[in-house]
């Protein structure tokens, strides 16, 4: 079953979202499923809501990102001295993992004036605020900050390995290339480990099941869709949490690597033709 990650991180800069990317690229990479800020439209797209609507964006803000939290399985945390509002969040994992929420958080901080080298009075060149790395170790196992990207994959993979991959003998089911949902016994077979390396294994036939709906979506979705035309009218389909419904919406010069339609006419044509209840259960994810 795929993990859920969460990512704490400021989105307000340009170098910041450029940050969050990479991140995102990892966990792209490694199949696991993500809530990041910086895409959700809702909250960051200026140009399709009503000054009302941007007037209660903290409310806004404090229902979602706390509805994918509690959700998350893992946190993963950039650290910014000025990014209050991850701060906030640090608490706020804190406190649920405090009460037996049991989430999985690595921690990032790329300050480049850190080093190993002792430094003392004032030729300090950074430090941290000693609460909030106390959170960090509490959250982190003792562990501290990661040091880069690369071992945040390797920390990740290990998640995969002991988390995802069944243990020799174990029932599984997989999705053939008809549609067809099949069991099979787990043997670190070439067939198992290639079916795993693709996302192809589930722990129960449900799991299996909800998967090939999914795709049958997904096919529609790239019959219509066309790619992302910068400066273009790129039409796309989301849900919103505040109406409870499909809507459809625009980015002009921000891909966030989705299906993109030509017109809202195409965009309505793929909502008629899967239904809004099954885009809300196997595409959003919203009633599984």
């Amino acid at each position: 079953m795929k993990k859920f990650v969460y990512i704490a991180s400021d989105i307000m800069s340009t170098g910041a979202q450029h940050e969050i990317s990479l991140i995102e690229e990892v966990l792209d990479e490694l199949g696991f499923d993500y809530y990041s800020a910086r895409k959700n439209s809702q909250i960051n797209d200026k140009t399709n809501v009503t000054v009302e609507e941007n007037n209660k964006l903290a409310e806004k803000i404090v229902e979602q990102d706390t509805d994918r939290i509690k959700k998350a399985d893992i946190i993963i945390f950039n650290i910014k001295s000025h990014a209050l509002g991850t701060l906030a969040e640090l608490g706020q994992v804190w406190g649920l993992n405090n009460n037996g929420m049991g989430k999985k958080c690595f921690f990032l901080y790329d300050d480049i004036r850190r080093t190993d080298l002792p430094e003392t009075s004032d030729r300090r060149s950074w430090s941290i605020n000693q609460y909030i790395y106390g959170l960090v170790l509490a959250l982190s196992e003792g562990r501290g900050f990661l040091r880069d990207l690369d071992e945040l994959k390797r920390e990740l993979k290990k998640f995969i390995i002991h988390k995802l991959k069944p243990k020799r003998g174990d029932r599984y089911y997989y999705v053939n290339s008809f549609g067809n949902v099949y069991g099979d016994e787990w043997n670190d077979s070439v067939a198992d480990i290639d079916r795993l390396g693709i996302g192809n294994v589930f722990e129960t036939r449900k799991e299996a099941k909800f998967e090939v709906e999914r795709l049958k979506i997904l096919a529609i979705m790239k019959k219509y869709s066309r790619p992302f035309i910068q400066g273009e009218r790129n039409y796309y389909i989301e849900f919103d949490y505040n109406r409870d419904s499909i809507v459809i919406n625009l980015f002009r010069y921000c891909n966030i690597g989705i299906y993109y339609f030509e017109s809202e006419e195409i965009a309505q044509k793929v909502i008629d033709e899967i239904g809004e209840d099954k885009l809300k259960k196997y595409y959003f994810r919203e009633d599984k």
